[in-house]
């Protein structure tokens, strides 16, 4: 799915790749919806392990940033998000959990940005749930489109914004400082 595109996921080609008979596909799955929806299950179930470590690490920032970025992941659920737009079952599903993912996100968010002093100029913590997944979302999804204007200094920026809140917890010498304004 990640290579081809979610077009070029066909029982006939799982059941190849997989060496088992087409058919053993819909026996388990019923039907290519139900094995798209584990397939987003599945992968909702790593991003939520991801997301716990990053909130309990030393650099929860980092941390968040770092497991957003990583293209695997974030290429997998823009392709599963393209193809929700076509099956309603599918959709439903995301829609349902990218919405609890962001309240976990937001909650834990809100406790981070308080600690950081970030809550008087960033506003409500939904703002920064939204900044982080939709600029990693955009990152990855233009990087495998070959398109690279204006990455390598966003990533930068990202990356100096996210070490001027975190340079305590990133040297390892303790809790995060609060940033000079």
């Amino acid at each position: 799915m990640c290579e081809e595109g979610y077009a070029a996921v066909t029982s006939r080609r799982l059941g190849a790749e997989a060496g088992v008979n087409p058919q053993l596909i819909h026996y388990y799955f019923q039907s290519m919806d139900n094995l798209f929806l584990e397939l987003w299950r599945r992968h909702t179930d790593r991003s939520l392990v991801l997301l716990s470590q990053a909130f309990i690490s030393q650099s929860p920032l980092r941390t968040l940033w770092e497991n957003s970025i990583t293209a695997r992941g974030a290429s997998l659920a823009a392709e599963l998000m393209a193809l929700a737009r076509h099956r309603k079952v599918l959709r439903a599903e995301i829609a349902r959990t990218v919405e609890s993912i962001r309240r976990m996100q937001t909650s834990a968010l809100a406790g981070i940005m308080d600690e950081y002093g970030l809550t008087k100029s960033l506003g409500r913590p939904e703002i920064l749930t939204v900044l982080i997944t939709g600029m990693t979302r955009i990152l990855v999804v233009e990087d495998e489109l070959g398109i690279s204007l204006g990455h390598a200094d966003t990533r930068a920026l990202i990356e100096t914004w996210i070490d001027r809140l975190e340079p305590k917890a990133r040297s390892g010498s303790g809790g995060p400082e609060k940033p000079k304004d």
